[in-house]
C-alpha cells in the first residue's frame, strides 16, 4: 500500500466505486433515453406493425396475453413516451455531474428516479414496480455512499478510499 499522500492528486481523483456507477446509469438511461424518443417519434408506425400487420400473429397465437400487454403500451400514446426519455434524460444529467463530481447531481439523478417511477405507475396503472423501486432505490443508495467525494471536489481533499474503512 501506498503510504505517500499527494493532496493534489487525491482532489482530482475519483473513487472507482462511483465510476462504475456512472458508467453503468450511462448505459441505461442512455438506451432507456433513445428507446423511449424512437418509440414517441414512431408510436403510430410502431402500432401499424405491431398490431395491424401479420408479422406478429403466429407470436400471438403461441403466447395469448401478449397481444393484449402490447396493446396497452402502445395505447398509452406518445406524451407517455415523451416524459420518460426527458426523465432519463435528466438521470443521464445527473449521472454525468456526478461523474464530474458535481454534488447536484446527486439530487437530480434521485429525483428523476423517483419521478420514473411515480409516472408509470400513474399512467399505466400496473400497481407498485417493486423490481424498479429496488433498483433505482439500491443505485440511490450506492450514490449516497461517494457523497463525501462529491461534496469535497474543491475544498480540503480526502484521503484515497478504503472500501474497508468504517466511517
Amino acid at each position: 500500500m501506498d503510504t505517500n499522500f499527494n493532496p493534489q492528486t487525491a482532489a482530482a481523483k475519483r473513487p472507482n466505486g462511483l465510476t462504475l456507477l456512472c458508467i453503468l446509469t450511462f448505459i441505461g438511461s442512455g438506451l432507456n433515453a433513445l428507446t423511449y424518443l424512437f418509440m414517441a417519434v414512431n408510436l403510430n408506425t410502431m402500432k401499424d406493425l405491431l398490431l395491424y400487420s401479420d408479422t406478429y400473429a403466429e407470436l400471438y397465437a403461441s403466447v395469448p396475453a401478449m397481444e393484449a400487454a402490447v396493446t396497452q403500451v402502445v395505447s398509452l400514446g406518445p406524451l407517455f413516451f415523451w416524459v420518460q426519455a426527458l426523465l432519463c434524460l435528466a438521470s443521464l444529467a445527473g449521472a454525468i455531474c456526478m461523474f464530474k463530481r458535481i454534488f447536484a447531481g446527486f439530487h437530480i439523478y434521485t429525483i428523476a428516479q423517483c419521478l420514473l417511477i411515480l409516472w408509470n405507475m400513474y399512467q399505466t396503472g400496473w400497481g407498485v414496480p417493486y423490481g424498479s423501486i429496488f433498483l433505482s432505490g439500491a443505485f440511490v443508495a450506492l450514490y449516497a455512499m461517494f457523497l463525501p467525494y462529491l461534496k469535497n471536489k474543491d475544498k480540503q481533499p480526502l484521503p484515497p478510499y478504503d472500501p474497508n474503512q468504517t466511517v
